[in-house]
């Protein structure tokens, strides 16, 4: 948790761009401040979200400033060539041309929006041309900091999801309800929303997520303590049984009707009814296996299956 915060914050002093699209011929204004972070009953969630809220806020600011620098040159280097293209007009005496010109060179000073039919007409073609590039230019800069601005809110929102994990391990779901009911607000730019899911994960998704997968319960035999049974939890549902003589079996498992709760079985010889259970503890590296057919309950290590 500290290191995707630490990364996000970091990434947000650094930023360099970040920008929704606006008027040709203007530069993007400057990004307002959104709605007030939202707020749950618990102070140290509320203080989290600030905090994410808050670099993210300085990365928005920052990048403000660096990406209207990039458009002022490129507005002052695009205002040069018009000048010498009026100049140019204005000494073949195409008056029609000259006169275009200057308009678009007033809309660029004036920072107003082009309209469609502004730069048709005959023997504009320097001038169409010129503000072509112009608009391809203008829109790499928009869009490489809408793009970083996207990635930076998704830093935000992983930060808050791997703290919602954490506390759901540790079954601590009323304070999961919260700070997950606050994520798609956190950064109070709803127009971002669309770009990540991030209405998705309740506080029940959360605690239903297969914490086993690529993970190996180990536990002791029944009849003989000292040999581990291993159940190897692989995709899509299927596991390895590993009895005595390391024979491997395959099994197959499913969440339960409990948070953290997960059944094992053997695909022919038993039902979903008849399959043993794991619960695992809060920090994920321990649990508890039952088998319901007999009742023996043993304590299980939990950890990641070597590759």
């Amino acid at each position: 948790m500290k290191l995707i915060l630490s990364i996000f914050i970091g990434y947000c002093l650094v930023a360099t761009s970040t920008a929704q699209d606006a008027p040709v011929g203007d530069k993007p204004g400057n990004s307002e401040k959104g709605t007030p972070a939202p707020k749950t009953k618990y102070a140290d969630l509320n203080d989290l979200v600030k905090r994410i809220r808050d670099g993210f806020e300085k990365a928005v600011k920052k990048s403000d400033a660096q990406r209207d620098v990039k458009i002022d040159a490129l507005n002052q280097s695009y205002l040069n060539q018009l000048e010498q293209l009026q100049r140019f007009y204005n000494d073949s005496g195409n008056a029609a041309s000259a006169l275009t010109t200057r308009d678009e060179i007033k809309r660029i000073t004036e920072k107003t929006e082009i309209q469609a039919d502004q730069l048709k007409g005959d023997g504009l073609g320097q001038l169409q041309k010129k503000r072509k590039l112009y608009s391809e230019a203008r829109k790499k800069i928009v869009d490489s900091n809408t793009a970083e601005l996207k990635r930076l809110f998704g830093l935000g929102n992983e930060a808050l999801k791997k703290r919602a994990s954490e506390l759901t391990r540790k079954g601590e779901l009323d304070r999961v309800e919260a700070l997950t009911s606050v994520i798609p607000s956190w950064a109070g730019r709803p127009d971002l929303i669309s770009e990540h899911n991030t209405d998705g994960d309740s506080a029940t998704k959360i605690a239903k997520k297969d914490w086993l997968l690529g993970k190996t319960v180990s536990f002791p035999h029944d009849r003989k303590p000292d040999f581990d049974i291993r159940v190897v939890f692989k995709a899509d549902g299927e596991a390895t049984f590993i009895g005595l003589g390391n024979l491997e079996v395959k099994w197959v498992y499913d969440s339960g009707k409990e948070p953290f709760v997960f059944l094992f079985w053997h695909p022919t010889l038993r039902t979903r009814e008849q399959a043993w259970q794991v619960k695992i503890d809060p920090e994920g590296k321990t649990g508890t296996v039952k088998n319901v057919m007999t009742g023996y309950t043993a304590k299980a290590k939990i950890k990641r299956s070597r590759r």
